[in-house]
């Protein structure tokens, strides 16, 4: 499959798989099941995963990645983070 199709497609499954997060996190919320400690997570687990794919990313541009891998790579770390919280929460 063309590499920048498989890029695409793992967006849009990144964007819906997401959604699905902020829908269980919204519902917690709204029925007062937010622990403090799930409200940290939301918050620490962003600025980790960020780092995380910086550093990556920048290490595979340092030595000479190709972009659409970069941005691959990049995409895959974030949907199995998303994938771990989708299954977690929808317990």
């Amino acid at each position: 499959m063309n590499a920048w199709f498989r890029l695409y497609t793992d967006m849009l499954q990144l964007g819906f798989e997401a959604q699905q997060v902020v829908a269980l996190r919204t519902a917690r919320m709204l029925s007062g099941d937010l622990t403090q400690a799930e409200g940290d997570r939301m918050v620490n687990e962003k600025m980790a995963a960020m780092a995380e794919t910086a550093t990556r990313a920048g290490i595979s541009a340092a030595f000479g990645g190709e972009p659409v891998a970069i941005a691959a790579r990049a995409v895959r770390g974030y949907r199995a983070k998303v994938r771990a919280n989708r299954r977690r929460l929808a317990r």
